[in-house]
């Protein structure tokens, strides 16, 4: 069973379950630990779950949060307010020498954001990658993070107790929707407790600068910001931040009006448009600003077409692997480049193959995937975004369609811009036709920073 049809059911079972009417200490709770139950469903039904973390690197750690305090004292004194506060993807990716967060900077840098705006960071695993694009904007929010993750750390316990009732009610509705241990309960009182935390933080940065827009990149991510956000009658915005086929755990399901931003800014008419969680008519085109600052910021090092860039994830890493692993063999006249997720950290199982071919290369997943694109003819994958990244640029791009994958499109005439390959023959097909036995496809639109200024 995939992923969809398991969501589809666990919507039904959650609306007939009464888990969205429980309250904690004012706190429609459901909805702040909802996708991680989810991940949870679909783990426990066999399915693979891409990992969120990564090993915290101590002593940048500790100096991200040093820095940080130096942000927050200064923004403390800081005399009137800012117009847009956005809180950008927890990944930046570089740009030749830059570090740029692919959805919100190319955004701030060709609209009238830049003029009133502060962008806050949180660090990955303790690091904020640098030389970072429009640093000047940029506040650490390591202080806020630490300090919520020990207040819940200290005080989960005596919540936990103190509201003992409530939370015995919704662990027993969450039970019935999936297998719900001890140590489950305990992660979940914390989120709950770092949510209040960073509702409590971000309440009084709102109360200091009062600003008229605040910009996420997930909403997911930012739960509790943009909750206190709505509350205060601040305009909520939410960026596309990848392509959506269908049911997700973030998305799917009942749009609680606290938990739904007000606008969501896609980067293309893309469908389907009913699948992110917000009403259609709150869906805004601003078209895609990313290659006009590629174009400003990149140098292109060309590979030659004889160069196969193999896009991957977690989720079927094995997979990829073992087919280009045959791919390798039967083909050696090429090389083929695998570029992992940018949050994923190859097995050594994967390496030790990868090591043993001479044609098989490891693409380094800190470069954007644009940058790389930009250097290849030849992109193969299943089903990432990435595909369609290639698609708008022009590239041959091939779907693999092995028993082992399932391909997806937005659109089935999708299909007539793509190669689909699921054996030599088909390989073969792809490296020697001609792009132009493809129709051409694009599913972003053109950015217009004008268009942004209006909304503003």
């Amino acid at each position: 069973m995939d992923e969809e049809v398991l969501l589809k059911e666990f919507v039904k079972k959650e609306e007939e379950s009464g888990c969205y009417t429980c309250c904690v200490a004012g706190d429609y709770v459901y909805n702040i630990i909802r996708a991680d139950i989810r991940r949870l469903y679909i783990k426990t039904n066999g399915l693979e779950i891409m990992p969120f973390t990564s090993p915290l690197q101590k002593r940048k750690a500790i100096l991200s949060f040093f820095i940080s305090f130096w942000h927050l004292l200064k923004l403390s004194i800081k005399r009137g307010h800012i117009d847009n506060i956005i809180f950008p993807f927890h990944r930046v990716e570089k740009v030749d020498n830059l570090y740029i967060d692919k959805f919100t900077d190319p955004v701030i840098e060709f609209s009238s954001l830049k003029n009133n705006c502060l962008i806050f960071e949180r660090s990955r695993a303790g690091v904020h990658c640098t030389p970072r694009i429009h640093a000047k904007m940029v506040v650490f929010t390591d202080v806020f993070d630490v300090f919520a993750r020990l207040y819940a750390i200290l005080f989960s316990r005596r919540f936990g107790k103190k509201y003992k009732n409530q939370f015995n009610r919704l662990f027993e509705i969450v039970n019935h929707l999936v297998p719900y241990s001890e140590n489950d309960r305990k992660c979940a009182i914390r989120k709950i407790m770092e949510y209040r935390a960073l509702a409590y933080f971000y309440r009084n940065v709102y109360r200091k600068l009062s600003p008229k827009r605040v910009l996420v990149v997930p909403r997911v991510a930012f739960l509790p910001q943009m909750v206190e956000a709505k509350k205060r009658g601040i305009t909520t915005i939410e960026f596309q931040h990848g392509i959506t086929y269908g049911e997700t755990s973030v998305y799917s399901g009942r749009r609680e009006s606290l938990f739904t931003p007000d606008y969501f800014f896609a980067f293309g008419n893309m469908p389907p448009r009913n699948v992110y969680g917000i009403d259609e008519n709150r869906i805004i085109n601003i078209g895609w600003a990313f290659p006009l600052l590629l174009k400003k910021l990149s140098t292109i090092c060309p590979f030659s077409d004889k160069d196969i860039l193999i896009i991957s994830d977690p989720e079927i890493t094995d997979k990829i692997v073992n087919i280009v692993e045959i791919l390798a063999e039967a083909n050696p006249a090429y090389t083929f480049h695998i570029r992992p997720h940018p949050m994923e950290i190859l097995q050594r199982k994967h390496r030790i193959v990868i090591d043993c071919r001479k044609n098989i290369l490891l693409q380094d997943n800190k470069i954007n995937s644009n940058v790389v694109l930009n250097s290849f003819i030849h992109i193969i994958g299943e089903n990432s975004t990435v595909l369609y990244e290639a698609l708008a640029m022009g590239k041959k791009v091939g779907k693999l369609c092995y028993p082992a994958f399932r391909p997806k499109y937005l659109n089935p005439t999708d299909k007539e811009a793509v190669w689909e390959i699921a054996s030599q023959e088909d390989f073969e097909k792809y490296v020697s036709e001609s792009i132009a036995t493809r129709r051409s496809l694009s599913i972003y639109s053109e950015f217009d920073g004008k268009k942004i200024d209006e909304l503003f």
